[in-house]
């Protein structure tokens, strides 16, 4: 934080574009130093995306609800439903929880995938999902399609039965 505010030089002078820079001066500007968290820009980024989606002018449409068959209907994704994968645990890092650092290049990773969402009461919220989750909601944002048939194209996508 001190390198930031000694070394930055501000484009907003609005308080609430102090996050948005930090995350632009962590991945364009920093050099990254001994001892620095391995999570750190992942760390950066959600906590931005929180502070981004909660004053973000998007609304839920007021037709947007759903109480049908999500398998024959057309479902629609929410416009204040954001996707992320991360390499780390990001929602969970805090004073009694921080990823170990050494674990081998070569390990299999596991990601972290979030659905970070804004509901109808302005109230924030998260949900773990898995990549084919959101790859399923991406689906359904990109095509008009029923529910029944963006699970039928994700499953040829990884050549499920």
């Amino acid at each position: 934080m001190r390198d930031f505010i000694y070394r930055h030089q501000s484009h907003s002078p609005y308080f609430l574009d102090i996050s948005e820079e930090f995350l632009g001066y962590l991945q364009h500007e920093r050099q990254p130093e001994q001892g620095d968290p391995v999570f750190m820009l992942e760390l950066a980024h959600y906590e931005w995306v929180e502070l981004a989606l909660d004053i973000s002018p998007i609304e839920i449409p007021e037709n947007l609800a759903f109480h049908g068959d999500v398998l024959a209907d057309y479902p629609v994704v929410s416009p204040t439903a954001w996707r992320f994968v991360y390499q780390y645990p990001v929602h969970r890092i805090g004073p009694n929880y921080q990823p170990a650092a050494d674990r081998p290049a070569d390990a299999d990773i596991e990601v972290t995938a979030l659905i970070v969402y804004r509901n109808r009461e302005l109230q924030l919220g998260f949900m773990e999902s898995n990549p084919l989750t959101l790859r399923l909601l991406e689906i359904l944002e990109e095509q008009q399609l029923s529910g029944r048939a963006a699970i039928v194209k994700l499953a040829a996508e990884v050549s499920h039965p």
